[in-house]
């Protein structure tokens, strides 16, 4: 494990749990540069009863999916779309994004559903864990599913921090955290998450 006079943390962002949050909240996601989220993820962690060392952010790792017509016609240039809000994100320094694939239902009747997300997460999260990359792996996501991965994670060193909306957030994945962070609710109201030149 790293040693300094802080600890580094890695955060790992489920982008369509963020995308979700922020359309409930009334903030246009496209507009979210996800560093600076895990940026105030951190310190949401650390300003609920944190007794380490200060947190230092090395690098943020973003989860989501598109479907693969989107990369094949092109829509990755279309200002609005996921694809290219993954993409802006991809190109900030220390950010890597992870994309899966994005099923449709041939008849239409259920929900589009993501493959390979969690499964890139849970293998980034377990790797930084057994080749002791961070001191704190901070999770941003509210779906029960990954448990297990947090499980694994705080068996081999590194402390879980869980940072959240209070919405959308799984009982049981809140109690596999060493410790749970929250976004304000006064997220519309801030400029902090913005990409640099945005204004609220």
């Amino acid at each position: 494990m790293p040693s300094t006079d802080y600890q580094t943390a890695c955060c790992l962002i489920d982008g369509a749990y963020v995308r979700q949050r922020m359309d409930e909240i009334g903030v246009a996601w496209a507009r979210v540069d996800l560093y600076k989220l895990a940026q105030r993820a951190v310190l949401q962690v650390q300003s609920h009863g944190w007794i380490g060392s200060p947190m230092a952010l090395s690098r943020v790792y973003v989860y989501d999916a598109i479907p693969d017509v989107d990369m094949a016609r092109g829509a990755i240039h279309a200002p609005n779309s996921v694809a290219a809000w993954l993409q802006r994100n991809d190109d900030l320094p220390d950010v890597l994004v992870r994309y899966g694939r994005l099923i449709e239902d041939a008849g239409g009747k259920k929900p589009s559903r993501q493959k390979a997300v969690d499964i890139y997460l849970a293998v980034d999260a377990v790797s930084l864990a057994f080749k002791r990359l961070c001191d704190v792996l901070v999770l941003v996501a509210g779906d029960g599913d990954y448990v297990p991965i947090l499980d694994a994670v705080r068996e081999n060193g590194p402390l879980v921090a869980l940072s959240s909306f209070r919405t959308g957030l799984s009982s049981e994945l809140a109690k596999a955290a060493d410790r749970i962070g929250y976004f304000p609710t006064d997220i519309p109201s801030q400029a902090y998450y913005l990409f640099d030149g945005e204004t609220v």
